[in-house]
């Protein structure tokens, strides 16, 4: 098996959710199956999925606690897999990704499980995601530097000065703003 090479966040995130797949079925160690299966594709993108691989397999213990403490009736034995590594992908990218705001995280994530789980999968992920999200959105804004806490004064998202900051292109498959900037 062989994962196909990241050209953009997004398609680093599945590289993530391919390689945490086989780790889990496989019992391989992360490092060695991202080695072994991904050797295509930009490699700040490859950086950017070993990275993902590395946090998720690193911290899988808190995230599957932050996981099990939301998800009522739910044992984490019984939860779909691909649900499973998706959230601790998403958790991992929410508590230890500073650049990436939380929104861009939790589409990211909704899309992916769309793509590669069942027709419910994205509300799932999404109700969990943002169940998890609210009770701990200040930790998580705190982390986030690169990100402001939305606007209390009814100008929400704008910068000093009303400009607007660049808005993200979830239908492009990837992180950029309108200018083709990483997000």
């Amino acid at each position: 098996m062989e994962v196909r090479g990241a050209t953009s966040r997004h398609e680093a995130r599945e590289c993530a959710l391919q390689v945490l797949y086989a780790v889990d079925v496989a019992g391989h160690d992360p490092g060695k199956a991202f080695d072994d299966l991904v050797n295509e594709g930009d490699q700040r993108h490859r950086d950017f999925a070993r990275r993902l691989v590395k946090l998720a397999h690193q911290y899988r213990q808190r995230m599957d606690d932050l996981i099990a403490s939301k998800s009522e009736r739910w044992d984490l034995k019984r939860m779909a897999l691909i649900d499973h590594l998706v959230l601790r992908l998403a958790l991992v990218e929410l508590f230890h990704i500073d650049d990436v705001p939380p929104k861009v995280t939790i589409n990211e994530a909704i899309e992916i499980a769309k793509l590669y789980s069942t027709d419910q999968s994205g509300r799932f992920i999404n109700g969990l995601l943002d169940a998890i999200f609210s009770e701990h959105e200040q930790e998580i804004r705190k982390i986030k530097k690169n990100v402001r806490p939305p606007a209390s004064d009814g100008q929400a998202g704008r910068k000093q000065g009303g400009k607007r900051p660049p808005k993200t292109d979830p239908k492009a498959g990837n992180d950029t703003d309108t200018n083709g900037k990483d997000v």
